[in-house]
């Protein structure tokens, strides 16, 4: 085992609050670039308050690139037979500094990529020089490359409107090409046109899933693609061959939320009995955009535990969730409202579909609902109506996709019969090449969160000790929860480079 550096902390730091305003943007720099593969369109700019050039570029990828899928360098997936059902667009946006949007400057600049969270979510949209993508590019003269992965933003979105519209014309079949596997010879794709063929990224970031993104590009690229990695909450539990057992202790960890939530609101314990039984009466409670609330549906608000805010969310929810009507006791409006708007599976729907495939690592085995069968297993605790521990109030659950999710929820109805599909696959690839990842001698960062209710601290720092690189060394906190990145993200990310820079040496 490696040794693995763990910095505990108790008080906690809020991220600066940013102004939101809108104003005439000044004259541009503007710059073209001319890709191998093909560009939809010609690059295009503009700034943000702040100080920062933004500019959108846009490529023609393969939707199965030739190197998916090798097993000992034999190619073993087809790719789709037209030449339109074979290419797909992927967005990149660029930021750097005003002072630095000078063609010859900006290729002098060292480069950052960043790989969002999700499955299924595009990058963040900037709107002033704030937070760790402006430090990034004005204190530490970067350019910082946000990825839309594919299906996502501007990459080809694959919205709800075009899976319903081709589910029955085998889009379970096109779904294999939108995980880690394709990301990753996107990125490498983008790096081989916008800096050369030759060059390295010098920093590549994983958020969350994207950190599961960047240890499958460590274990196929890593030493000739980048110069650093840093992976924020975002280890993937590689010790684990079916996801149920990632789900179990994540289960755990949703307990301890849980109790804590209870122990700050105390009397939201009451409440959320309370709604869950008028949500388990035999007339079901809808909502005017036509969802379902059960009492499954209330346990599953558990998922903004995890999450900076995530506490007051979820009070501010059930405060008035409960209201009078004529002496009677129903659901309130205000609540329902808050209920449409709480998962975003209508306007990013790959995150509910692609969920559990991002844990299948060519074991021949089938996902098969891995997080309901976690919580099978604890049926009596987690019984929504009559927990075992009645006194301790229902027990909410995590970043879980349900089953029920599909008969509950207006927007994922149409897409159940493809969300069963991908469940019962047993034909996943392998993402990680672990003998090339442990001995990649990139440099590497993992900041791991012990209170992480979405990814497991016990299980990330198994895969650190036992497959990630000799380069690679740990930053451990209870300091920030999992969207640390989101919190204090140029702390954070400040820290990781100093400890691979030695500038924060071993000690």
């Amino acid at each position: 085992h490696k040794r693995a550096r763990a910095l505990f902390f108790s008080e906690f730091f809020s991220s600066r609050q940013r102004r939101h305003h809108h104003h005439p943007p000044p004259p541009r720099c503007r710059r073209r670039r001319v890709c191998m593969f093909s560009t939809s369109s010609s690059s295009s700019s503009f700034r943000v308050p702040g100080g920062l050039e933004v500019t959108d570029h846009f490529f023609r990828v393969p939707l199965a690139h030739p190197r998916l899928d090798f097993v000992d360098g034999i190619e073993t997936r087809k790719a789709p037979a037209s030449k339109k059902e074979s290419e797909i667009e992927i967005f990149v946006r660029e930021i750097v500094a005003i002072a630095n949007c000078e063609e010859k400057k900006r290729a002098s600049l060292k480069t950052a990529l960043y790989l969002q969270g999700g499955p299924g979510f595009e990058c963040a949209r900037i709107q002033d020089d704030g937070g760790w993508i402006g430090h990034l590019a004005k204190e530490k003269n970067m350019r910082v490359l946000l990825l839309d992965q594919r299906g996502t933003g501007r990459s080809t979105p694959m919205t709800r409107q075009k899976i319903t519209r081709e589910e029955a014309n085998g889009l379970d079949e096109t779904l294999k090409y939108y995980r880690a596997d394709s990301i990753v010879e996107d990125a490498e794709f983008v790096r081989k046109e916008m800096l050369g063929k030759d060059a390295k990224y010098d920093v590549v970031l994983g958020q969350s899933f994207g950190g599961f993104c960047l240890t499958t590009y460590l274990s196929r690229y890593g030493d000739q693609a980048m110069e650093m990695a840093l992976l924020t909450g975002g280890v993937p539990p590689l010790c684990n061959k079916d996801p149920k057992d990632s789900y179990a202790k994540l289960l755990e960890r949703v307990k301890t939320q849980t109790k804590k939530y209870y122990s700050r609101f105390p009397k939201d314990k009451e409440i959320a009995k309370e709604l869950a039984k008028l949500c388990d009466a035999k007339e079901p409670v809808k909502t005017v955009n036509g969802n379902i609330i059960s009492a499954r549906g209330i346990q599953a608000l558990g998922f903004s535990l995890g999450t900076a805010g995530g506490f007051e969310r979820l009070h501010y929810m059930l405060e008035n969730a409960i209201c009078d009507d004529g002496g009677q006791k129903r659901v309130s409006d205000e609540f329902m409202n808050a209920f449409d708007k709480f998962h975003p599976f209508d306007s990013n729907p790959l995150y509910a579909l692609m969920h559990e495939s991002i844990y299948m690592n060519g074991d021949n085995n089938a996902s098969n609902w891995a997080a309901e069968r976690a919580i099978k297993e604890r049926a009596s605790e987690w019984d929504p109506i009559a927990p075992e521990g009645e006194d301790d109030g229902i027990l909410f659950t995590g970043e879980m996709v349900l089953p029920f999710f599909y008969d509950e929820l207006s927007y994922l109805r149409p897409m159940k019969r493809v969300a069963q599909s991908l469940q019962d696959r047993t034909d996943w690839p392998k993402l990680y090449d672990l003998d090339k990842l442990r001995t990649c001698k990139t440099k590497t960062a993992c900041a791991l969160y012990l209170d992480d209710m979405f990814v497991d601290f016990d299980l990330a720092m198994n895969v650190v000790n036992n497959y990630m690189g000799p380069n690679v060394r740990v930053y451990a906190t209870n300091e920030y929860m999992h969207s640390g990145i989101r919190e204090d993200g140029k702390r954070i990310i400040d820290k990781m480079i100093a400890m691979l820079d030695d500038s924060d040496p071993l000690r």
